[in-house]
């Protein structure tokens, strides 16, 4: 039984090179990666399979092959081989490519092959594809993989949530949000003893935890325009810390100016602005929250980069 099915196998990969057209062949070649995962010709039919995806002239496809296979593939052989295509293919510069062994070293010593893997590659995923749907798509599913595993992350989901928000894309939103629920759970005392052994302030760390993670869910609220949500999460951050911090009477001003309360939602995204010399030059969301509040409650006639200067000085 053995023999025979030994033998299949082998015939089914000598039989691979007798075929000419390219997408035939590209075809089959994936039907023997997947019906023969154990075979002594796994590595040769991988190698081919991304020779032919190189011929077709698919970047896209030929990248997210090479992902997937990084993903399922446990010969430390092929999984290199799949590496050095991936850091090709991902990262262009030499600060990058820095980074990234550092970050794939650090987490090789914390977590598993495929969650080190995961968190090393997924920040790169942007510059990978010419298509943003298999970009976001390859995203969310690498996304899922880390939301679904047994972890102690907590402000590494606020990291990522940060990187994906940078990709400007309303769409990954969702995916944002799931990372920093996900780190609201795991922002218990015990996680955090584990990431500070030494601690003496457990508690404040969680405090400041609590207070990141909901004022970055606040954000993405109201960027999605569910404003009451906004006022109710912000109402949350202020038991764990100050609206001082991270632009937070910006955001509760901005919300509140959108749920009717107009002039109390000026005052508080004006004091965020003192608080924040820089808010506005950060972000640019912030410049034009405040740009749009402002002709709202002053008009067309006044300049609101100039008042802003105006103000910071009469409030110090």
């Amino acid at each position: 039984m053995v023999s025979c099915f030994q033998k299949r196998e082998m015939e089914s990969f000598q039989a691979l090179s007798t075929l000419d057209s390219v997408t035939v062949r590209l075809s089959a070649t994936c039907d023997f990666i997947r019906e023969y995962p154990k075979s002594d010709s796994l590595f040769p039919a991988i190698k081919s399979a991304l020779e032919l995806l190189e011929k077709n002239g698919d970047p896209d496809q030929l990248l997210l092959f090479t992902l997937n296979q990084r993903l399922i593939q446990t010969d430390p052989q092929i999984q290199q081989y799949l590496d050095n295509i991936l850091f090709e293919k991902l990262i262009s510069d030499s600060l990058s490519k820095s980074n990234y062994l550092s970050d794939t070293e650090n987490y090789h010593q914390k977590y598993t092959d495929e969650l080190s893997f995961v968190l090393s590659v997924i920040l790169h995923l942007n510059s990978g594809f010419q298509s943003d749907s298999i970009r976001n798509k390859t995203i969310k599913q690498f996304g899922n993989i880390l939301l679904q595993s047994d972890n102690d992350m907590i402000m590494e989901f606020k990291s990522l949530s940060d990187r994906i928000l940078q990709l400007n894309d309303s769409l990954l939103i969702p995916l944002s949000n799931q990372f920093l629920i996900r780190a609201l759970k795991n922002n218990s005392r015990t996680m955090i003893r584990s990431q500070f052994p030494n601690t003496a302030a457990c508690d404040s760390i969680q405090n400041h935890n609590y207070y990141t993670l909901y004022t970055a869910l606040a954000w993405n609220a109201y960027r999605q325009h569910r404003f009451s949500y906004t006022l109710n999460l912000m109402s949350q951050a202020t038991k764990y810390g100050n609206l001082e911090d991270q632009n937070g009477y910006i955001i509760l001003g901005a919300a509140q100016a959108q749920c009717g309360e107009l002039n109390d939602g000026w005052a508080n995204v004006l004091k965020g602005l003192i608080l924040n010399p820089e808010a506005e030059k950060q972000s640019v969301e912030i410049e034009n929250l405040y740009t749009a509040m402002f002709y709202r409650i002053r008009g067309s006639r006044e300049n609101p980069a100039r008042f802003l200067s105006q103000y910071r000085r009469s409030h110090r």
